[in-house]
Protein backbone atom coordinates (compact mmCIF):
# COMPACT_ATOMS: atom_id res chain seq x y z
CA UNK A 1 0.00 0.00 0.00
CA UNK A 2 1.22 3.60 -0.83
CA UNK A 3 -0.31 4.96 1.84
CA UNK A 4 -1.42 4.25 5.86
CA UNK A 5 -4.88 5.09 4.61
CA UNK A 6 -5.23 2.63 1.88
CA UNK A 7 -3.08 0.16 3.96
CA UNK A 8 -6.05 0.23 6.88
CA UNK A 9 -8.81 0.30 4.66
CA UNK A 10 -7.45 -2.92 2.95
CA UNK A 11 -7.07 -4.51 6.71
CA UNK A 12 -11.09 -3.70 7.35
CA UNK A 13 -11.87 -4.81 4.15
CA UNK A 14 -10.08 -8.69 4.67
CA UNK A 15 -9.94 -9.07 8.57
CA UNK A 16 -12.77 -12.04 9.37
CA UNK A 17 -13.76 -12.76 5.53
CA UNK A 18 -13.61 -16.43 4.42
CA UNK A 19 -10.97 -17.85 2.05
CA UNK A 20 -10.86 -21.41 1.40
CA UNK A 21 -13.50 -22.20 4.47
CA UNK A 22 -10.90 -20.07 6.91
CA UNK A 23 -11.28 -17.01 8.40
CA UNK A 24 -8.80 -14.78 7.69
CA UNK A 25 -6.88 -12.36 10.55
CA UNK A 26 -5.45 -9.66 8.93
CA UNK A 27 -3.43 -6.81 11.09
CA UNK A 28 -0.26 -4.57 10.59
CA UNK A 29 2.97 -6.59 10.20
CA UNK A 30 5.14 -4.99 13.30
CA UNK A 31 8.97 -6.00 14.01
CA UNK A 32 9.58 -8.69 16.01
CA UNK A 33 11.38 -7.97 19.04
CA UNK A 34 14.95 -9.69 19.43
CA UNK A 35 15.30 -12.85 20.97
CA UNK A 36 17.81 -13.10 23.76
CA UNK A 37 20.14 -16.14 24.26
CA UNK A 38 19.50 -19.80 22.87
CA UNK A 39 17.04 -20.58 25.33
CA UNK A 40 17.40 -23.44 28.03
CA UNK A 41 17.29 -26.87 27.77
Amino acid sequence: MSTDAEAKTAIAALNGTQMGGRALTVNEAKPREPRSGRGSY
